[in-house]
């Protein structure tokens, strides 16, 4: 089967960003998503759960710890039994550089990941740590998002940056303080050349009041009409909780890289 085709003729051939059951947010297993990748002609598939954490912290949003050895056995089965897509085993890890080492020794090294994606869902913020999801968010708290964006972009270990612009359905204006704040990230992407993701989640969530019209959380125009002045690399995903949303708004995302016309990493995957 040829690659699946949606809006304005986009070819979608692969997804790096999907999450299991394990993650307790999400449904179905490996196997599902890579049936559903052959029956769209995808040819790359990437599974991306949220990762454990050695301490089992925020488990209530992730697999716990002893789910590793099961997710990569599994993975590593599905690599046979489904030769012709190449699948990979990456994890979505959050960033605290107290985990960098896990993330580097147990995740990449003993676990064979093929790769990481780098987000931030929790981040530190005068001495505790706020969800970025529990809004809204304050000048000052927006600083410390991005600054730990910034941080985690530094530290080269992740393949890409899950949705930067995910603090929009919390920091509710485009305003300059934004603006400013999402400047350093940019810069930071380029220097480390690390691309940035649309997310096609965002896409499916419902719509949010900003005070001034119903839109769409994320992705935000304002900010990746701003980030194509800096000549960053980006990279489309799905998001996936379900295999039906496999490739589901990428296409999406494809149409904002041509309206600003963004750069589409190449990336390129060594399965271990």
């Amino acid at each position: 089967m040829d690659s699946i085709s949606l809006n304005n003729n986009v070819k979608i051939t692969r997804n790096l960003h999907t999450h299991t059951y394990r993650c307790k947010h999400a449904e179905g297993d490996i196997e599902d998503y890579c049936e559903n990748a052959l029956r769209l002609g995808l040819s790359e598939l990437g599974i991306s759960d949220h990762t454990a954490l050695p301490d089992n912290r925020w488990n209530f949003v992730r697999m716990d710890i002893g789910d590793l050895a099961d997710y990569s056995k599994k993975i590593y089965r599905a690599k046979s039994q489904y030769g012709q897509l190449n699948l990979f085993m990456g994890m979505e890890c959050d960033f605290d550089s107290s985990y960098m080492s896990f993330y580097e020794e147990e995740l990449l090294g003993e676990l064979g990941c093929d790769y990481l994606i780098g987000s931030v869902h929790w981040f530190p913020h005068k001495g505790e740590w706020i969800n970025i999801y529990d809004g809204p968010v304050t000048h000052s708290e927006l600083n410390s998002y991005i600054f730990f964006l910034t941080k985690a972009i530094s530290t080269g270990k992740f393949l890409f940056i899950a949705h930067p612009d995910m603090f929009y359905q919390s920091y509710r204006i485009w305003d300059e303080n934004c603006a400013s704040a999402c400047k350093d990230l940019f810069a930071a992407a380029l220097d480390y050349n690390v691309p940035l993701e649309i997310n096609g989640l965002g896409f499916r969530k419902p719509k949010i009041f900003d005070g001034q019209e119903y839109r769409r959380p994320f992705p935000s125009d304002n900010f990746w009409e701003l980030a194509s002045e800096f000549g960053i690399t980006v990279i489309c995903n799905s998001d996936a909780h379900r295999p039906e949303d496999l490739i589901a708004n990428i296409d999406d995302g494809i149409e904002l890289v041509n309206r600003f016309d963004l750069k589409i990493a190449e990336l390129k995957i060594n399965s271990k």
